[in-house]
């Protein structure tokens, strides 16, 4: 993998959690985690930095052909966690 696709995943990862922390700084609660309104966001952050995992040993260009379930099984949330 190169250097500037994990920089890319990892930074688009850190924007997510900036919108997480800002939603949770304007409740007074954990209400928003609890209702799973914040599971998309949870969901990109987990896709981003798994991304970045499970390629980390891959070359870009085997990376760069996989499309559409081959991309999505490099990426995807884990099934056994609920969301």
């Amino acid at each position: 993998m190169e250097n500037n696709y994990a920089i890319r995943n990892l930074k688009e990862a850190q924007e997510h959690l900036g919108e997480i922390i800002k939603i949770l700084e304007n409740s007074n609660n954990l209400e928003p985690l609890r209702n799973g309104y914040l599971s998309a966001y949870f969901r990109e952050v987990y896709w981003h930095i798994n991304c970045v995992w499970n390629c980390r040993n891959m070359p870009q260009e085997v990376i760069d052909r996989a499309n559409g379930d081959d991309y999505d099984k490099l990426c995807d949330f884990p099934k056994d966690i609920d969301a």
